[in-house]
């Protein structure tokens, strides 16, 4: 569940997960809530049990929790879908995608490739030749290596070393 906290006349987002027990509860409650027509006095109990339900449950101070961007960090060193790597942190994609846009007005492509680079100029630092660096880095063509690091940065690796 995703929400926004304001604070001091600060609007910070927050993050919550449900079980799924308190989140059947919850669907039960808005279930006696009629989809079509207008809201009688008689349905506003309901709604008002289920948001303070989840007044009730938001932590006075949050827990100091890696942003998103931090979590996809880990997730994208290691090769997988968007699809995985959503599910692995419980966001549809689209919604993963949209969040990691507005969080760090970064697409997962370009997450994926600013995080390789970090490892590759770390690799090409103590590495004794490219190709190394290029295996470190999990690249199996050292030419494919030296073609996309030149893509990211505008030198060849032996120059970047330089």
């Amino acid at each position: 569940m995703d929400f926004e906290l304001e604070d001091s006349g600060r609007v910070r987002a927050a993050h919550r997960t449900l079980s799924p027990a308190t989140l059947n509860e919850l669907h039960a409650q808005l279930a006696r809530v009629p989809r079509k027509g207008r809201l009688t006095l008689g349905d506003y109990p309901a709604i008002l049990s289920v948001v303070a339900r989840l007044l009730a449950h938001t932590p006075a101070e949050p827990k100091s929790t890696p942003t998103l961007f931090e979590k996809l960090s880990e997730h994208v060193r290691r090769p997988a879908r968007l699809g995985k790597i959503s599910r692995d942190l419980g966001y549809h994609p689209d919604h993963l995608s949209r969040k990691l846009k507005r969080e760090s007005g970064l697409g997962l492509r370009a997450l994926r490739h600013r995080v390789r680079l970090a490892e590759a100029q770390s690799a090409l630092r103590s590495s004794s030749s490219v190709a190394e660096a290029a295996t470190k880095t999990g690249f199996e063509d050292p030419n494919y290596f030296s073609r996309w690091f030149r893509q990211q940065t505008g030198l060849t690796p032996s120059q970047w070393r330089g």
